[in-house]
């Protein structure tokens, strides 16, 4: 009886080897569910530098942009493409200490304030005078020089006046800038006057020598200018009209230019080159006339060259 039964053990233990050796392998997948498997961790890297961009070029990286009216000699003025005079002298040392080559934006007295407004230059500086209408709409850096308003009149006719009075009760035409201080100065006090304008001094200097004018108002320094250049015909009458403040205007929220302008026009006070530079141009200037150095080094003041990329422009 046993030999039987190991024979029926054995045969079964044989037949399930052979089962398990024909069944394939199971496969083996990968759950996609993460509440079955744990997460890989995070690959943790550094951040990327940021990227500075590319200053664009605006007005502070480029070119300092000088209003004028380049026919009020010996304050600014040109003889061929080349600007002279005190005003340009002060706008190249601006230029300098700024680190910016100076354009200068050549335009017309009476559109002097709208090219400023209209930000197609970033400074006035032709002579300007201070006014309360003026300060309404551009902000005054500091005054750096005081002057007048005088008349111009034909060499001949110069004892016919004598005095401030007899000037503004007059009945004769005067020629103005249209404008200009002058200008108004005419349309306020000369009640009795038929005002002319015209677009330049020169234009008015050829009416007052061509009889069309009796006499110009324009202030003192082109005044002497236009004398000199006329001698044996135009004489300056000897009284001055007003007491006007000359200073560089800038935008009103333009602070930063504003600041920058009032800190080179103290060093010029400081090292007294301001007092050099004005009597390089007004030789008669009266020390009362020029705003004080407060301190009293002696420094001499050279003319400014002409800084690197300088041009000359016409504003529209």
């Amino acid at each position: 009886m046993r030999p039987v039964l190991y024979r029926w053990l054995l045969a079964l233990l044989f037949a399930g080897l052979a089962h398990a050796q024909s069944s394939p392998t199971p496969a083996v997948t990968t759950s996609t569910d993460k509440s079955s498997s744990a997460p890989a961790p995070a690959k943790v890297s550094a951040p990327a530098p940021a990227k500075t961009p590319a200053p664009a070029l605006s007005k502070v990286d480029g070119p300092l942009r000088i209003a004028i009216d380049p026919h009020n000699p010996p304050l600014i003025y040109k003889t061929g493409d080349k600007v002279s005079g005190l005003e340009a002298d002060f706008a190249r040392g601006l230029g300098a200490a700024l680190g910016r080559p100076v354009t200068f934006v050549e335009t017309p007295e009476n559109n002097l304030i709208p090219a400023l407004l209209d930000d197609k230059a970033d400074v006035i500086m032709s002579g300007f005078a201070i006014s309360q209408l003026r300060q309404v709409r551009v902000a005054f850096c500091s005054p750096y020089l005081r002057i007048g308003q005088v008349a111009l009149c034909r060499r001949s006719d110069l004892s016919s006046y004598a005095n401030n009075a007899n000037l503004e009760n007059m009945r004769d035409t005067v020629g103005v800038v249209s404008g200009s201080t002058g200008d108004v100065l005419v349309g306020t006090q000369f009640g009795y006057a038929t005002r002319k304008p015209y677009p330049a001094l020169p234009d008015a200097v050829y009416a007052l020598l061509a009889h069309d004018v009796n006499m110009v108002i324009t202030d003192y320094p082109t005044a002497l200018w236009q004398s000199s250049a006329n001698e044996a015909t135009v004489a300056v009458i000897p009284n001055l009209l007003t007491q006007d403040d000359i200073a560089w205007a800038v935008r009103k929220d333009d602070d930063d230019l504003r600041a920058a302008a009032n800190a080179y026009l103290e060093k010029l006070r400081n090292t007294h080159a301001l007092e050099d530079l004005v009597r390089k141009w007004i030789p008669d200037a009266s020390s009362d006339s020029i705003a004080p150095a407060s301190t009293p080094p002696p420094a001499a003041a050279s003319t400014p060259a002409a800084s690197t990329g300088e041009k000359i422009i016409r504003a529209h």
